[in-house]
């Protein structure tokens, strides 16, 4: 059991080949073949199925979520690997499209929910309120001011002040007055739509100015919701090991080699998130459970 637990962690964690975990193996005294270890990590993955319907389910019902995507390859074919991160758990899935059913597919339909994201058209199609990350448009306002240009720099320095303000303005929320907040809410919506009036010779700024303008209000959602967050920063978070991965490994040789990465991943994560326990601990249960065909105890606690 320590030896599936060592190859499924060398694999999503390291990116390594099955090639290279039996090299290294060797050198321990153990004898196994790559296509072995192949059926090793697809046989947890199996145990662990029921965890990760679980952490989907969580992740469907939430009232906070945060998701992202990258690529994944599969075979040299395109795939798509999602990410959804909660106060409990991340969930992570394998598409073969970056589109709105992919993203319908992890996150559900639950309505009464705020989905915090970028600027990804297919997520506007799904069921909540949403959040769009402030980050986004800083960082797109600040490498066009690197370039220069006047414009661009005074538009970078007051779109950076906007949302330092607005930080500032709701982390004080409980300290201020419903009025006073009240206003002060106000008065940033009405800062940040002065900013977009009017057309730049930036063509840059320009096109910023027209995409807040549109989503001024999706910007500032976090200003009316405690507890959002005005960046997608958590979800980016979670899925760069991810990208480290893909980098190093380039994906995945099969389809059934990328779901178990997903279901082995969002399962590690999960358990660090809420310290649940030592996935080897959460394996040899899932093992015995499949051996006798019971159910396991849910990995989440209430």
């Amino acid at each position: 059991m320590n030896l599936l637990a060592l190859t499924a962690g060398l694999k999503t964690k390291a990116g390594m080949t099955f090639g290279k975990i039996a090299e290294l193996l060797s050198q321990f005294g153990i004898t196994v073949t790559p296509s072995a270890l192949t059926m090793c990590v697809r046989r947890v993955a199996q145990w662990l199925k029921p965890c990760h319907d679980e952490i989907l389910s969580e992740v469907r019902s939430a009232s906070l979520v945060h998701p992202d995507e990258t690529s994944w390859p599969v075979s040299g074919k395109l795939r798509w690997l999602w990410a959804a991160v909660t106060d409990r758990v991340t969930a992570f899935a394998i598409a073969s499209a970056r589109s709105a059913a992919a993203a319908n597919a992890l996150l559900g339909s639950k309505h009464d929910r705020t989905i915090v994201r970028d600027s990804y058209s297919a997520y506007s199609k799904i069921a909540g309120t949403h959040q769009l990350c402030f980050a986004h448009p800083l960082r797109e306002a600040r490498d066009a001011a690197a370039y220069g240009d006047p414009a661009a720099r005074r538009f970078h320095a007051k779109l950076q002040a906007i949302y330092r303000y607005a930080e500032i303005v709701s982390e004080a929320r409980e300290a201020l007055t419903k009025t006073v907040y009240v206003n002060e809410v106000r008065r940033i919506a009405g800062r940040l739509r002065d900013l977009t009036k009017g057309e730049s010779k930036n063509p840059v700024v320009t096109h910023l100015k027209r995409r807040i303008a549109r989503d001024k209000e999706r910007l500032l959602t976090f200003l009316h919701r405690p507890g959002v967050e005005p960046t997608n920063n958590r979800a980016e978070r979670a899925i760069r090991p991810a990208v480290v991965v893909r980098k190093i490994s380039g994906g995945s040789r099969s389809d059934d080699g990328a779901n178990a990465h997903a279901v082995i991943t969002s399962v590690d994560r999960s358990k660090e998130h809420f310290g649940v326990r030592a996935l080897i601990e959460l394996l040899r249960e899932a093992a015995c459970s499949a051996r006798h065909r019971v159910a396991l105890e849910p990995l989440l606690s209430s």
